[in-house]
């Protein structure tokens, strides 16, 4: 079996004999045959290849990231058909069946590093063979090019990078266009207005007029330019590649231009048909949506309005109430001193001390996910998170006469949600985090802060102090509770009384909390 993987620029092959292969990262228990440790979203444990009657499968191992075969997340084994793509974490397979080279060896190189500057291929990728309709022909090409389209929407990045993305677009496409030898994609940098050189495929050195580009992005429309027709500036570019034809193809979405893609060729004189023009443009338009979502959630350019900030941090009631405040333009500044109890989840990265911590950090966004779908259930609202904490309110900011019972019985989900989710990590090999919890009860400064077109939720004063030092003290998985909580839940739970070391001359009195007494 050969595979071919790809990451950031890097391609490499390797070959490996009949059998089962195991794929992910390099630890101290676990190594895999094809290892991947460059890519940090591929799991320690991420996914096995393996043929059977000469066809290969491929089967998730329960990974953070998942599988996906052709932009489609994977579930149970799959087959991979020839010309398929794998993508795990930021990493792209092709896999191919058979007996390697016995000459080729496991994790021989087929490419060094590329330049810097954003290129991320200096060779084509070899595809495997692909079965007719799937490379245009001249009799019936419509169906193959209909079929081409269809595997580029298949390929809008979901979890794959940009650069991922660009190389798979530019593969498929020179592919489907037989006049095309190497492709190049440039994007507009919206600050220095300058283009920049994304991606190419091509057996040397990309080859990229400036004058058709800034052609393109004038007119916002296709060209087409030949040796033997046009004399414009392009043939000083075109001349030492002994290009004979180009088109280049503005890449636009929602009228705003975001960058250039072109093909060129050596082989005819008269290359790139009315038919090559149409499908390019097509698949141009596919790649300026991909590029739009993918270029604006890279930089942090999703402008979310208030009301979609407020979807991660309230409950739902707490929502409505608030949305009904703002349309009666109600929702302003104010601050209230009232009882309310303070959650905090605490998550270390490692479970021991010579753990990797690289790889217990991989653990680390799905708890906060988990915890935080839990204390909104619970009719709990989110104060802060950071790398380390999460920090929750019941009864603010809209008073909540339950708020102690639904803060406990959120700790409780919490406890067993980690705890199944540790389990999970042991299983498939990988470093499962630690995760502590604590519960305080108190009056407290809290509400919105700042102006009207400027404001924060918050819980300020000594109540956060004291429940973030609880859960620092409580034992892994273990919930504390203060006496002021305690005292108002007695008759939910079991409890042992202990003694925690705030500090030598006054240690604080806590409540390690067992579970609900059997008739809750």
């Amino acid at each position: 079996m050969r595979i071919f993987y790809t990451f950031r620029g890097t391609r490499r092959t390797a070959a490996f004999p009949p059998g089962e292969i195991l794929v992910g990262r390099l630890s101290g228990t676990i190594r895999p045959d094809l290892d991947l440790s460059t890519d940090i979203n591929v799991s320690r444990r991420h996914a096995r290849i393996w043929e059977d009657s000469g066809r290969v499968w491929i089967e998730d191992l329960g990974s953070r990231a998942g599988t996906f075969v052709n932009g489609q997340r994977s579930s149970g084994a799959v087959a991979i058909l020839p010309g398929d793509t794998v993508s795990l974490g930021d990493t792209v397979l092709q896999i191919l069946p058979g007996s390697p080279d016995p000459e080729r060896t496991a994790g021989d190189d087929d490419a060094a590093e590329f330049p810097s500057g954003g290129v991320i291929y200096a060779e084509p990728v070899e595809e495997p063979e692909r079965p007719p309709p799937s490379v245009p022909t001249m009799a019936d090409p419509y169906p193959a090019r209909l079929a081409l389209l269809s595997e580029l929407l298949a390929h809008v990045p979901r979890r794959q990078s940009l650069d991922t993305f660009a190389g798979i677009f530019l593969t498929k496409l020179l592919a489907a266009v037989p006049d095309a030898g190497r492709g190049t994609l440039q994007l507009l940098d919206p600050e220095t207005k300058q283009l920049v050189l994304k991606a190419y495929l091509a057996p040397g050195e990309p080859a990229v007029s400036e004058t058709l580009s800034r052609q393109v992005l004038i007119e916002q429309k296709p060209v087409v330019w030949r040796r033997i027709i046009d004399r414009a500036d392009a043939a000083r570019t075109a001349l030492p590649h002994d290009i004979k034809a180009a088109l280049y193809v503005p890449l636009v979405w929602q009228e705003r231009v975001l960058g250039v893609l072109s093909l060129d060729g050596t082989g005819r004189d008269l290359g790139f048909t009315e038919d090559d023009v149409k499908l390019v443009t097509a698949a141009a338009q596919i790649a300026a949506v991909s590029i739009a979502a993918q270029d604006s959630q890279e930089r942090g350019q999703f402008k979310t309005s208030f009301y979609q900030r407020l979807l991660y941090q309230f409950s739902a009631e707490t929502l409505g109430q608030l949305a009904a405040q703002a349309r009666r333009d109600a929702l302003v500044p104010v601050a209230a001193r009232s009882e309310i109890t303070l959650l905090t989840l605490r998550f270390a990265r490692a479970a021991r001390a010579d753990a990797d911590a690289d790889a217990a950090a991989e653990a680390w966004p799905e708890p906060w996910n988990l915890a935080l779908e839990l204390i909104l259930t619970a009719h709990g609202n989110l104060v802060q998170v950071d790398e380390h904490q999460l920090l929750a309110v019941f009864g603010s900011p809209e008073p909540d006469p339950h708020q102690h019972e639904h803060a406990l019985r959120a700790a409780l989900a919490i406890r067993t949600e980690l705890k199944r989710h540790q389990t999970r990590l042991v299983t498939s090999g990988e470093i499962a985090g630690e995760f502590r919890l604590a519960l305080h009860t108190s009056t407290a400064l809290h509400g919105f802060f700042g102006s009207a077109q400027r404001m924060i939720f918050q819980v300020l004063g000594e109540p956060v102090t004291r429940v973030t030092t609880l859960a620092a003290a409580a034992a892994p998985g273990e919930i504390l509770a203060t006496r002021e909580t305690y005292q108002r839940l007695y008759q939910l739970i079991q409890t042992q009384r202990l003694m925690v070391p705030r500090d030598p001359a006054a240690p604080m009195e806590a409540f390690r909390i067992v579970g609900l007494r059997e008739r809750y």
